[in-house]
């Protein structure tokens, strides 16, 4: 399971209700008032602060699979995931979570085994290239991934393009003596900080601890050579906890970025 279905069970339950839940609700006009998201309304600002104010919903079906509607969404602070259907997305599914996780970059923690890896100096992050290969990773790596073409097809377009006050972020981890990739992410910068939408990393014993050595070495590049000093780290689980990051609620986390003051 990637980081787009744990975000996704953790905000609404199992993956295989997800369609069921969608099918059921789609059915009333309370839903579309709701629930059911446009650029129009990410525009309305009695709306926007009705839904910051309201911890009744999590996730939204939007309209399209626009890159529009992409953007709109990410700059008011939802985290955009496909809508997971078996036919293909062809919509998005933007979700505003309740509790999230924010690193700040000035708090980043590097345990011992992470400092060892560094020291070896066998690694070494490359950004912005090899976003097939990194697609194909994450895909090939849980069983129940959601990345189908019409998403894949958005990120692509997305990173070609970079819209204006939004930048597609890849980072790779290569193994300098075997010129392997050994673990990767997607994601991007908006409003100043650092979302990302998934990510994969080898997970046998000879490539222990290398997910987090990604994390760490990109949280240093955003630092040193972006001048972001914010990730969003989606919800909790105790390795980005050990990272130094700490748990916002959605009040919280939508003062720290600048979208609402209360």
């Amino acid at each position: 399971m990637n980081g787009f279905n744990r975000r996704v069970v953790y905000a609404i339950g199992p993956i295989s209700n997800i369609h069921e839940v969608f099918t059921t609700m789609t059915q009333g006009e309370a839903f579309k008032e709701k629930r059911f998201l446009t650029v129009e309304k990410l525009q309305d600002p009695q709306w926007l602060k009705r839904t910051y104010e309201t911890y009744e919903y999590e996730y939204y079906l939007g309209d399209s699979n626009s890159i529009e509607l992409f953007i709109e969404a990410a700059q008011k602070g939802f985290t955009i995931f496909p809508f997971p259907s078996e036919k293909g997305a062809k919509r998005l599914m933007p979700m505003l979570l309740k509790e999230t996780i924010l690193l700040e970059h000035a708090d980043l923690h590097i345990s011992k085994k992470v400092h060892a890896l560094m020291a070896k100096k066998r690694y070494k992050l490359v950004m912005n290239k090899y976003f097939d290969a990194i697609v194909a990773h994450i895909q090939s790596s849980y069983q129940d991934c959601f990345f189908d073409k019409y998403f894949i097809g958005l990120l692509r377009v997305l990173r070609i393009i970079s819209p204006k006050g939004f930048q597609f972020i890849t980072a790779a981890l290569m193994d300098k003596e075997t010129g392997e990739m050994v673990a990767g992410e997607l994601g991007y910068i908006v409003n100043n900080y650092y979302v990302g939408i998934s990510k994969f990393s080898k997970k046998d014993k000879e490539h222990q601890n290398l997910g987090t050595l990604q994390r760490v070495l990109l949280t240093q590049y955003l630092s040193k050579r972006l001048n972001i000093d914010l990730s969003d780290l989606g919800p909790g689980y105790d390795y980005k906890l050990a990272l130094g990051a700490k748990e916002y609620t959605r009040e919280a986390f939508l003062k720290r970025v600048g979208l609402y003051q209360g």
